[in-house]
């Protein structure tokens, strides 16, 4: 489930001129020049449709000849969640909505959820509204999706030599929508089931972007789809960079990692190609 919200959280471009015409490319060479030490950055797509799933011979090579696979959060961060950490005992969230609100919210239980209403406020009255926010997601989303993440992790764990190490932990990931404010989140939920029509349709054409490596014009889709959430570039993209940039500048001097993220996260001047390149190391695309 957790998966589900990164789904939307996608993909982007380029090494040295942000002024250019960027290289459609989603994996990147990062070469240490105080060493000989080589590692690679990935750009990923959460989740695709199983019929569609990409995850060329090429990427498992390059993580296969690393020594640590970072990804945004490890599938054994999110299996030890919390639950309380889903839910808010201080706010009854059925009772912060208007009526119109309410009803709304209440129609996509009973229809996609076949909740009653006795069933709808037990499971929601104490519910934070990222979590219902990912069952909007789960119900617009095509039905037999893959996941690249995980596809990386058997990888990993089958090689036995790999570590498997994560960016942020789910409760930084849950931070990140939290403040955003209570107001804005229910007004998130309101803009999704209201476009909820049309999720699907928004998913396959970012998917297809993806496949076609069309980095530019994926960054664009990315921040025209999210423009309902706050500050989502700044909040959700740049910050989170700066904050992974940090961590990687440190692990890459002294070892060989394969970094696997969301590919909104690579380009642009506050981009993880952009911040590496800063830091002194040489970045150059791999054709896929």
């Amino acid at each position: 489930m957790l998966n589900k919200i990164n789904a939307l959280l996608l993909l982007l471009l380029w090494n040295f001129s942000f002024g250019q015409q960027a290289p459609s490319s989603l994996l990147w060479k990062i070469e240490n020049p105080n060493n000989k030490n080589v590692s690679y950055l990935f750009g990923t797509m959460h989740l695709m449709s199983e019929e569609d799933f990409y995850l060329p011979k090429e990427v498992k090579k390059k993580l296969l000849g690393s020594k640590e696979l970072y990804l945004e959060i490890t599938e054994e961060s999110a299996k030890n969640l919390n639950p309380k950490l889903l839910q808010n005992d201080k706010v009854n969230f059925i009772l912060s909505l208007d009526d119109t609100q309410k009803t709304t919210l209440f129609q996509w239980a009973r229809e996609d959820l076949m909740m009653d209403e006795n069933q709808f406020q037990q499971n929601f009255k104490n519910a934070k509204p990222f979590l219902i926010y990912q069952f909007i997601l789960q119900t617009s989303l095509p039905e037999k999706l893959s996941s690249q993440e995980k596809e990386l992790e058997s990888w990993a764990k089958k090689d036995g030599g790999i570590s498997i190490l994560g960016l942020e932990t789910v409760e930084e990931q849950l931070s990140f929508f939290d403040s955003i404010g209570w107001e804005s989140q229910i007004d998130l939920i309101m803009n999704t089931l209201k476009n909820k029509s049309n999720a699907k349709e928004e998913f396959l054409n970012l998917q297809t972007l993806y496949l076609s490596q069309n980095l530019e014009k994926i960054n664009e889709e990315v921040l025209k789809n999210e423009a309902d959430i706050p500050d989502f570039n700044s909040v959700f993209i740049e910050q989170r960079n700066k904050n992974w940039a940090l961590k990687l500048n440190e692990k890459l001097q002294s070892k060989t990692l394969f970094i696997a993220v969301g590919a909104a996260h690579l380009g642009g001047k506050d981009g993880l190609i952009q911040l590496l390149i800063d830091a002194g190391f040489q970045l150059s695309p791999i054709t896929l």
